[in-house]
């Protein structure tokens, strides 16, 4: 006897999968491998620019979020300077 001879999936046909089924999954897993680069080279999350202008005697400097996402905390910072004091 054979090990056929035990097995309950003798009679059972394998199904041939859809291919629109393969081309989704692999679209699905090339988007969240893409994903995954992205992140792990820093392209996702809070990028921050700054700026400056000056007039005579005044000089500012401003830096804030040129990228940012909803729910974490942006860079905001003003600096206004003036000589003398």
């Amino acid at each position: 006897m054979g090990t056929d001879d035990y097995s309950t999936f003798v009679d059972v046909r394998r199904r041939a999968r859809p291919r629109a089924v393969t081309v989704v999954r692999g679209v699905a897993a090339g988007t969240l491998a893409v994903v995954v680069v992205l992140a792990a080279l820093g392209r996702l999350g809070v990028h921050s620019t700054s700026t400056s202008a000056s007039a005579p005697g005044w000089f500012s400097e401003l830096t804030y979020a040129s990228v940012a996402r909803s729910g974490l905390d942006v860079p905001f910072s003003l600096s206004v300077h003036r000589d003398g004091g």
